[in-house]
C-alpha cells in the first residue's frame, strides 16, 4: 500500500511538470515568468553594449586629441629635414643647408626623396581640419575609430619617410664629401708634381750656370 501511494505521488509531480496538464492560469503565469527572464537578459545585454560604446568612445576621443601634438611634431621634423638640403624660399631667410648638399635637390635621388617626403607631409597636414564626431552610438564609434586609424597611419608613414629622407641625405653627403676629398687630393698631387717639376727645372738652370 505504501509503495502504491509513493508511486502515485511521483506520478502527480511528473504530471505537474508537463505543460500539457497545466491549467490556463498556470500557463499564463509560466509565460509571464519566461518573458520576464528574456527581457532581463536583453536588458542586461543592451546595458553592457551601451557601456562598451561609451568606454570605447572615451578612449578614441582621447586618442584623437593626443594625436594633434604628434602630427604637428612630425610635420615640423619633416620640414626641418627638407630645410637641410633646400635653399631658402625668400631672400634674407636663414640658409639651413648642410655641407655637401648644394646640388642635392637637383639630383635624381634628391628630387625623388624631396617629392616623396612632400607627399607624406601633405597627407598629414590634410588632417589639420579634422574634427572628432560626437560619439554616442556604434556608428559614431566606427566613424571616429576610422578617423583615428587614418591619422595614425599617416603619422607613421611620415615618420618613416622622414627617416628614409634623412638616410638618403646622409648617403649623398658622404658620397659628395668623398668625391670632393678625392678632387682635392688629385689637385694637391697635381700641384705637388708641378712644384717638383718647377724645382727640378730651376736646379737644372742653376747647374747649367755653374758648369
Amino acid at each position: 500500500m505504501a509503495e502504491d501511494e509513493s508511486t502515485e505521488t511521483r506520478d502527480n509531480k511528473l504530471a505537474r511538470l508537463n505543460p500539457a496538464t497545466w491549467s490556463k492560469k498556470t500557463k499564463i503565469i509560466a509565460a509571464g515568468a519566461a518573458l520576464a527572464l528574456v527581457l532581463a537578459g536583453v536588458g542586461g545585454g543592451f546595458a553592457y553594449n551601451q557601456y562598451a560604446i561609451a568606454r570605447d568612445c572615451t578612449v578614441q576621443s582621447e586618442l584623437f586629441a593626443d594625436q594633434k601634438a604628434d602630427l604637428d611634431k612630425a610635420v615640423k621634423d619633416a620640414r626641418a629635414a627638407l630645410d637641410t638640403v633646400m635653399a631658402p624660399e625668400k631672400s634674407g631667410e636663414e640658409d639651413k643647408r648642410l655641407a655637401h648638399t648644394d646640388d642635392f635637390e637637383l639630383s635624381a635621388d634628391g628630387q625623388k626623396a624631396i617629392n616623396a617626403l612632400g607627399k607624406t607631409i601633405n597627407a598629414v597636414t590634410a588632417h589639420d581640419d579634422d574634427t572628432a564626431p560626437q560619439c554616442q552610438s556604434r556608428d559614431d564609434l566606427t566613424a571616429l575609430t576610422a578617423l583615428t586609424d587614418a591619422r595614425a597611419a599617416d603619422l607613421e608613414a611620415l615618420k618613416a619617410q622622414t627617416k628614409t629622407f634623412t638616410e638618403t641625405v646622409d648617403k649623398y653627403r658622404l658620397d659628395k664629401a668623398a668625391e670632393e676629398a678625392k678632387t682635392s687630393m688629385d689637385k694637391a698631387k697635381s700641384d705637388l708634381a708641378a712644384a717638383q717639376k718647377g724645382a727640378t727645372d730651376q736646379l737644372a738652370v742653376v747647374d747649367g750656370d755653374t758648369a
